[in-house]
């Protein structure tokens, strides 16, 4: 579909926040870059700040679930049928489950 074509989705709608990661996936520069980049930033500091790592775990583990709600709902309002770019929820998971399996092995 054609940009212009589009339907709009409110930037403050959740689903749009959670899969462009509160507007980062709008960004017209390497937005899957800057996803990936939040992640680890987020990673870093749950470490770094002592959250357990169990609760890091239970904390992904959500926001995969919550994820696969998001994207659907998002894919759904804007009609979009092919990869739209603007979704970096997947960069952000892929990428904190990186950080998790590095940390613990």
């Amino acid at each position: 579909i054609y940009r212009f074509m589009q339907k709009k989705i409110s930037f403050w709608h959740p689903a749009n926040l959670i899969v462009t990661i509160c507007g980062i996936g709008k960004s017209p520069y390497a937005p899957g870059t800057l996803g990936s980049a939040v992640a680890l930033l987020d990673f870093y500091f749950a470490i770094k700040y002592g959250f357990p790592l169990w609760v890091v775990g239970a904390l992904f583990t959500v926001w995969t679930f919550i994820s696969f709600w998001a994207v659907a709902i998002y894919v759904r309002k804007t009609e979009q049928i092919d990869d739209p770019q603007e979704i970096i929820i997947d960069e952000f998971i892929g990428q904190y489950l990186t950080n998790l399996l590095s940390y613990i092995g």
